[in-house]
């Protein structure tokens, strides 16, 4: 009888171990995800600053629909992969997707605004932009805390806070 419940014992800590495990690696998985971007990022960002000060805005459109595209291919993959099968597992996987449609979104408006005719059109979406920024602090914090409920969900730390 002892050997028994060991033995479930044994067998509910692994099960247990696994799904933490299999949390964790999608956790990291984001990070991973995240900072394959930041180059790529960082080089579009300048480029545009570029571009956008020389009014070369067929330009504009083309560099941010590269970034738009790139991070379209990270969603695409976050998309076709199953959730983990963790505690808020499905949460954070929407989490992660709402993270990565904003980064997205941002493309997608300065591609709007390369695209614009027009000076009007343009100020309308440098207005849009501008509001998007604003909110890039709200989301990286909202997407840092999901991240931390996720982990201590299921029993990890995340490299920050250890």
């Amino acid at each position: 009888m002892i050997k028994n419940i060991a033995l479930g014992l044994i067998l509910v800590c692994s099960l247990i171990a696994c799904k933490s495990k299999e949390a964790f690696n999608y956790s990291e998985d984001f990070v991973k995800k995240e900072k394959s971007l930041e180059p790529s990022i960082e080089k579009t960002e300048k480029d545009l600053e570029a571009l956008i000060a020389e009014e070369k805005f067929d330009s504009v459109a083309i560099v941010a629909e590269q970034m738009e595209s790139k991070v379209q291919a990270v969603l695409a993959e976050i998309n076709t992969a199953p959730a983990p099968d963790a505690e808020g597992g499905e949460k954070f996987k929407v989490d992660v997707k709402k993270y990565f449609e904003f980064i997205k979104s941002i493309y997608t408006n300065y591609k709007t605004y390369g695209k614009a005719t027009n000076q009007e059109a343009r100020d309308v979406e440098i207005e849009r932009l501008q509001a998007l920024v604003a909110r890039g602090e709200e989301v990286t914090k909202t997407m840092v805390a999901a991240q931390e409920v996720y982990a201590k969900a299921n029993g990890f730390k995340l490299e920050s806070s250890k």
